[in-house]
Formats: C-alpha cells, sequence, structure tokens
C-alpha cells in the first residue's frame, strides 16, 4: 500500500501494488505459460521457453488480491486503477495477475507525527503523508501522497 501515490482507493495503481506482492507463486506450468505467450500484451519473444525466462513469473490469484483489499483498503479489484499492459497481465482462464519481477522491493514509511479528524487519521512522514480512514472498527489505507 506504500508501493504508489494515490489519492484515493480508486487512484490505487494494482500493477504497482502487485510488482512485489507477496503471496506470488512462480509459473510452472507449460499450459499457463502458453497461455500466457497467446496473451496480446506479452512482451517477451513468441517462441520463449519456460526454463529460459530470464526472470521468474509470478502468478498472483485475483481471490487472494480481492481479499488483501478488502482488507486493508475496504475495496476491492473493480474499484482500483488497472489498465492491462506488459507489466501486469491478467489471465481469465486461471483468475491471476502475472508480472515479471525479479527483486524485492518494498514500499517504505517513516512516520513523524500524526493527526486525527473525526475518521480520517492522518500521518505524515519524512516526504510522504499516509491518510487512513475509519471503517467500523478498523483503519483503511485511503491515500498515499508525496509531502507538500
Amino acid at each position: 500500500f506504500l508501493m504508489c501515490w494515490y489519492q484515493s482507493p480508486a487512484e490505487f495503481n494494482l500493477t504497482e501494488f502487485l510488482r512485489y506482492y507477496p503471496g506470488s507463486e512462480e509459473v510452472d506450468n507449460l499450459d499457463e505459460f502458453n497461455a500466457l505467450k497467446a496473451h496480446p500484451n506479452w512482451s517477451w519473444p513468441k517462441d520463449a521457453k519456460l526454463e529460459m525466462m530470464p526472470v521468474p513469473i509470478h502468478r498472483i490469484p485475483a481471490a487472494g488480491v480481492e481479499a488483501l483489499l478488502q482488507q486493508h483498503m475496504g475495496v476491492g479489484i473493480e474499484d482500483v486503477t488497472y489498465s492491462p499492459s506488459s507489466e501486469l497481465l491478467y489471465l481469465e482462464e486461471y483468475d491471476c495477475y502475472y508480472n515479471f519481477t525479479s527483486d524485492a522491493g518494498f514500499g517504505v514509511f517513516e512516520c513523524v507525527s500524526g493527526d486525527i479528524t473525526g475518521d480520517t487519521l492522518t500521518l505524515f512522514g519524512t516526504d510522504n503523508v499516509l491518510t487512513m480512514k475509519l471503517q467500523g472498527e478498523k483503519w483503511m489505507f485511503h491515500s498515499f501522497m508525496p509531502a507538500e
């Protein structure tokens, strides 16, 4: 939830969120790999071999993504920004997203102060601002922006 800038959950970038998603598995099924190669946004050579891919192909089940977004933002996949691209593919027959990241990268937020006003918690970092909204009895991610 700290990998991209967004002013509201509707602007949350699914591609950036899933770039280093911890719940992914590597694709090892040849049928699934061939389905990916047939995807219109496949950017690797059409004759690529699974065992020769220079980076891992991560499979991310949509159900897990949906659950995580609901749990921490109170929204679903259909509520956030996603544009099909070569950086994040989706295969309906597997109901999974796929990306090609090789190194780990994590969003960092160092809180230096905060403020609660009504149902809004604003946390100020050294270079950014994280806003949480109270939904029921739980604080949900609402926005993450550079400090002004």
